[in-house]
């Protein structure tokens, strides 16, 4: 058996459950329990780790979990890789790079096709819980949640205290992005999108434009997507605040890359990158040979 199930400290606090596949609504959820007919509410103790075993023995229950709380100080890290395609029981490479990162106590979860992260440390108090990294879908909490505990063990660790390596993950992932300024006002060249490109090109700025329609990168951007955005806010400046022409446009030119079509929330990539391309524009173009000249 695993670290985890060994921890005399972690076996003692009532922060255990014993859980079982369930319908709600339709869909099939991991139910947990504290008691025959006790669900276990976010917020409430739990048991220890042997009454929750005896729990789900008596009960014939599919399992058992550890809660997480302010209380315990343990917080987990749901890798969830199913979207990849791999095998049950397949470790990506991605998910690999994190579990080494974080160099604690991780096993399976149930499918086979993801893994727990279990470590000490806290979130801090505005962190959002769920991210997405190279196809591995990731959710972190550190309270009021119950993580399923398999004792399939991928990295045999006691759960160690990786406050430094969570805070990193908080700032990279997890940290609340600004609320967007709103759009300037409206503007935009009228004519139609050959025009405008053409127009375009021939500004203070269209060589460096062509070099991002082209595909190339400038010097000063450290990534594609540095250059996708510095592209869409380029052609901002003279789309106006027209979203969609906005798209057109990109996907138009030889930048265009699988990526785009990942999703982020309720949009894509490429959107959200003309979103803000729009949103952080000083000003569009308006006709004004004086403005043209300041901003292109």
């Amino acid at each position: 058996m695993g670290a985890l199930v060994h921890d005399e400290h972690m076996r003692e606090l009532p922060a255990w459950v014993a859980w079982r596949h369930t319908r709600v609504g339709g869909r099939k959820v991991k139910m947990p329990y504290v008691a025959a007919k006790t669900p276990w509410r976010a917020g409430e103790p739990g048991l220890s780790l042997e009454r929750a075993q005896r729990l789900k023995g008596e009960q014939n229950l599919d399992g058992i979990g550890l809660i997480l709380s302010r209380e315990t100080g343990v917080v987990g890290i749901d890798l969830d890789w199913k979207d990849l395609g791999t095998a049950p029981g397949e470790l990506p490479e991605a998910a690999r790079k994190l579990i080494e990162r974080f160099d604690s106590y991780a096993e399976w979860s149930p499918s086979g096709m993801g893994a727990h992260i279990l470590i000490r440390g806290r979130l801090p108090a505005d962190s959002r819980h769920r991210t997405r990294w190279r196809g591995i879908d990731i959710e972190v909490y550190d309270d009021k949640r119950y993580f399923t505990v398999t004792d399939r063990v991928i990295l045999d660790r006691p759960l160690a205290k990786r406050q430094e390596v969570l805070e990193g993950m908080y700032r990279a992932w997890l940290k609340p992005q600004p609320a967007p300024a709103p759009p300037p006002a409206a503007g935009g060249f009228d004519e139609g999108d050959e025009a405008l490109l053409e127009r375009a090109f021939r500004a203070r700025n269209g060589r460096e434009l062509r070099v991002l329609w082209e595909g190339g990168r400038l010097p000063r951007h450290a990534s594609e997507s540095e250059a996708d955005l510095a592209l869409a806010g380029m052609l901002a400046f003279w789309t106006g605040p027209d979203l969609e022409r906005l798209v057109r446009l990109m996907y138009r030119s030889h930048r265009r890359r699988p990526k785009w079509e990942e999703r982020r929330g309720e949009t894509t990539y490429l959107r959200r990158t003309c979103q803000v391309a729009i949103q952080t524009q000083p000003r569009f173009w308006r006709g004004s040979d004086q403005t043209r000249r300041k901003s292109a």
